[in-house]
């Protein structure tokens, strides 16, 4: 019971600030059980309750939403809140694509600060009505990583290769929305990371 209590803290531990965040505040996570399929393997976490500033784009591709909403919520960390104030950036810049069936809308995110997580005091308030703080709700994800520039062609085969895995594992997930995570500045054109996260709703404790 003790060896188990001080697996599950060590991959919390671990978790919290790994690698590919490059020293900078990432959303915790706990890992899970990873699943393999036919040699390919998804890792699968589940991120707590957590706050972030978000903002909304439609009417753009992935790359002009993304950019568009970068520099929106750039501006915010830069002095464009209540307070007037610089924040730290975070990691990664979460993209949200979410398919209406007629077209695309991105909800382009930046995790909040350590600093600024409950139960400490609030992030101050965007002064641009377009951007919003808001609290993401607990969810479980099965990931894959991959390396490069953003690249919508390239992400949506790495989201068709978690599907597969999960649909062979017999794991319930979100068939129509998805999650791009880019953890890197534009300047660093090797040892890149990003992920394709994809929402899971069945994932048991048989699994963990």
């Amino acid at each position: 019971m003790l060896l188990l209590v001080l697996s599950s803290a060590i991959s919390m531990a671990l978790a919290a600030n790994p690698w590919f965040c490059h020293g900078l505040n990432c959303p915790t996570f706990t890992s899970l059980q990873n699943i393999t399929e036919n040699g390919q393997t998804v890792d699968m976490r589940k991120y707590p309750a957590q706050l972030w500033v978000s903002t909304n784009i439609t009417d753009e591709d992935f790359n002009d939403a993304l950019n568009t909403g970068f520099n929106r919520l750039f501006e915010y960390i830069n002095g464009s809140n209540e307070a007037g104030m610089s924040i730290d950036m975070t990691a990664p810049v979460l993209d949200y694509i979410i398919s209406d069936g007629r077209k695309e809308v991105y909800v382009v995110s930046f995790y909040v600060p350590y600093a600024y997580q409950p139960p400490n005091k609030a992030p101050p308030k965007p002064t641009n009505p377009t951007v919003y703080i808001e609290t993401k709700p607990e969810i479980t994800v099965g990931v894959i990583a991959f390396d490069g520039f953003e690249n919508p062609r390239e992400d949506q085969i790495e989201e068709d290769k978690v599907c597969k895995v999960l649909s062979k594992d017999g794991i319930q997930y979100d068939e129509n929305d998805w999650f791009f995570a880019g953890y890197d500045p534009p300047f660093r054109v090797t040892g890149r990371h990003n992920e394709v996260w994809i929402q899971i709703y069945n994932y048991t404790s048989k699994y963990y």
